[in-house]
């Protein structure tokens, strides 16, 4: 299943999940919510989306992006026993391990969970334990 990808708040991306950085770079607030099954090597995230509508642009700032920096993932627990309350760890892949990430990759990023052991999250349906944060994340671009 493919990651899907909010605005900060929850809502269809917007203006109001970006913010200045410095001259050189833009940042932007997404929130990423997890559904159906976990398929092994991790999730497809598409940053391209951001909400599936035309009210729900693109996440990736236009017209002068050179690319994806950084992305800095920050779950927030619901939970006690969330995945994050536990010591799991959300974590990026990126499709030959290029930074920065170029706009022609932003549509093949997985999203990876490995557990407090180190060993990957099972494959299939997701648990109450990943269902129970809030995967909120910081992107950095280029211009």
């Amino acid at each position: 299943m493919t990651v899907t990808v909010y605005g900060i708040d929850g809502g269809p991306f917007d203006q109001n999940s970006i913010g200045a950085q410095g001259d050189r770079f833009i940042k932007t607030f997404v929130r990423l919510v997890l559904s159906g099954n976990y398929v092994t090597g991790g999730d497809t995230l598409d940053l391209t989306n951001g909400g599936g509508t035309p009210a729900a642009p693109t996440t990736v700032p236009q017209p002068q992006n050179r690319g994806l920096a950084n992305i800095d993932i920050r779950p927030i627990c619901k939970l006690t026993t969330s995945f994050s309350g536990v010591g799991g760890q959300y974590e990026i892949i990126a499709p030959g391990g290029v930074v920065p990430i170029p706009q022609s990759a932003l549509n093949a990023l997985k999203l990876k969970l490995y557990l407090i052991s180190g060993a990957e999250y099972a494959a299939g349906a997701y648990g109450a334990d990943a269902l129970g944060d809030l995967i909120m994340a910081e992107l950095i671009w280029m211009r």
